[in-house]
Order: C-alpha cells, then sequence, then structure tokens
C-alpha cells in the first residue's frame, strides 16, 4: 500500500501511518530496484511502482470472497499495508477496491483497484 498524508504531495509515497492518510495505490513488486550491500529493496527517495487502476495479485490476511469490503492495515509494524476483509484496530478502508475471487487465509486475491 501506498499512501500520502493528509497535506502531502502525491508524488511522495510511504506506508500508511494513519487513518487519514490517503491511499494512492498498491506497491507492485519488481525485480528493478538498486540493491545496497547486497540487500534489495528500495532505497530512500527512491521510486517505486504502484497500482492505482487495475488488477493486482495481492495475499490478503483473512479468507474473502467479491462481495466483501477491503481494508488495509496502516499502524502495525507487523501488518503495515497487508490487506483484509474485515474491519479491525488500526485498518481502515480501501474505497475503490474489491475482490475478484474468493479464497482462505493464505490464497492469492485478485484485487481491482480505482484509486
Amino acid at each position: 500500500m501506498v499512501a500520502t498524508g493528509t497535506s502531502d504531495n502525491a508524488r511522495a509515497g510511504k506506508l500508511p501511518t494513519a487513518s487519514t492518510d490517503v491511499p494512492r495505490g498498491i506497491a507492485v513488486r519488481s525485480d528493478a530496484y538498486e540493491s545496497r550491500d547486497g540487500i534489495n529493496g528500495i532505497l530512500p527517495g527512491g521510486t517505486i511502482n504502484a497500482l492505482a487502476d487495475g488488477r493486482v495479485w495481492v495475499k490478503p490476511t483473512t479468507a474473502f470472497k467479491p462481495t466483501d469490503p477491503v481494508y488495509y492495515s496502516y499502524a502495525s509494524d507487523t501488518a503495515k499495508g497487508t490487506i483484509r476483509n474485515s474491519a479491525a484496530t488500526n485498518h481502515a478502508l480501501l474505497p475503490g477496491a474489491k475482490f475478484e475471487n474468493s479464497g482462505n487465509i493464505g490464497d492469492l486475491a485478485i484485487l481491482k483497484v480505482k484509486m
């Protein structure tokens, strides 16, 4: 999940840290990121791929089906940016998102987003 704060420029993304952060897209994995000292990942200030309109595979932390709402985590260090189908502490509704298939915990979901 890529978000901006309520006063941030839409070009400066971050992991969500509050329910007031504005979701801008889903971070999409790429092998194109630079590495530093053999550690792969996104360097501070680096550019990432973020999907704002389309479909992406995600691994929700709950079972899911197409009629379920989509929530994302914004405050847990271990679950920040994860997706689920029900409200919980430190989770906010992800507007414009819907599951397109059904599955259990650990299954991949097709998530359609339009942010």
